[in-house]
């Protein structure tokens, strides 16, 4: 009974964070591209897929968040990383460089659409603005 209290309670904070962002997307479309201009300062190379972002249910019933990215066909070493001082070692989660990083067989002209699996405890915890520090680096 008490287990069933936990998977409930947790399930209903991702239900709601899931809300929230939904409805804060409508509100930050224009950060985004101001967001993106900022990133690329840092990371010239780095291009975001659009929207950059998205949360699917996976089996277990649970959102589990994606951020996308489009790179050259021949990309190697897609290694993911976040901005420094961003804690994304969360619970019983590893670092992001241990993310999964998938390729999709999505293609526009000479590039490939990959996205990395963010643990959605990060993203509780991080909360609104985690895609912003999360990249992905690539040889």
């Amino acid at each position: 009974m008490k287990n069933n209290f936990y998977i409930i309670l947790l399930y209903s904070l991702i239900s709601v964070s899931m809300l929230c962002f939904k409805e804060s997307t409508r509100s930050t479309l224009a950060v985004q591209s101001i967001n993106h201009r900022i990133i690329n300062v840092f990371s010239p190379a780095e291009k975001r897929g659009s929207p950059p972002y998205d949360a699917i249910i996976g089996k277990d019933g649970l959102p589990h968040f994606r951020v996308f990215f489009w790179v050259p066909k021949n990309a190697t070493n897609l290694i993911p990383y976040a901005d420094p001082g961003i804690n994304t070692k969360v619970l019983t989660h590893g670092s992001v460089e241990n993310w999964s990083v998938v390729r999709t067989n999505t293609y526009k002209k000479d590039e490939q659409l990959v996205f990395i699996y963010v643990p959605k405890t990060f993203v509780l915890f991080y909360g609104k603005g985690f895609e912003n520090v999360i990249h992905l680096s690539y040889k």
